[in-house]
């Protein structure tokens, strides 16, 4: 499978359908490693297991996701990216939540604070928002435009 099949295939549908099956706390737990991801696919210069350790490509991917991401990168870098990563639990910090849970209600809430001042992460609306950074990301690469690693072999399973 190639990087540019496993973005659309795994990560954005499946990743969906998880939630969708009434997982959104998996389904978050996937999104935090795959905004990461996205941020890789979007660096020509490094190998898929290039690391830094600063949140580099976490908040690379996140900023293709739209500009209100922006002012809290750091806090979801911190408080979900390395909480599901290294404990598989957000840290204080943020506030999950799911409209197939919560209903419309859940929707208004997203990228604002809680009454505790959690950051409140909705994740069918943050996915969303991952799906058009990665499809956008995809467009700009052609399908046979083999020096990108976009278009090699990835994964078999």
């Amino acid at each position: 499978m190639t990087a540019r099949k496993f973005i659309l295939q795994e990560l954005c549908v499946k990743i969906e359908e998880i939630c969708n099956s009434g997982f959104p706390y998996h389904a978050f737990l996937l999104e935090s490693v795959a905004i990461e991801f996205l941020g890789k696919a979007s660096s020509k210069n490094c190998d898929w297991s290039d690391f830094k350790t600063d949140g580099h490509y976490f908040k690379k991917g996140l900023s293709l996701m739209g500009p209100n991401y922006k002012k809290f990168e750091e806090k979801i870098y911190r408080n979900l990216r390395n909480g599901m990563a290294h404990f598989l639990g957000p840290k204080p910090g943020v506030a999950l939540r799911s409209i197939k849970n919560e209903g419309i209600d859940a929707i208004e809430s997203h990228l604002t604070f809680n009454k505790d001042g959690n950051l409140i992460l909705v994740f069918e609306i943050m996915h969303n928002d991952f799906k058009k950074a990665s499809v956008d990301l995809l467009k700009e690469i052609p399908d046979d435009d083999y020096s990108n690693k976009i278009n090699l072999g990835f994964l078999n399973v």
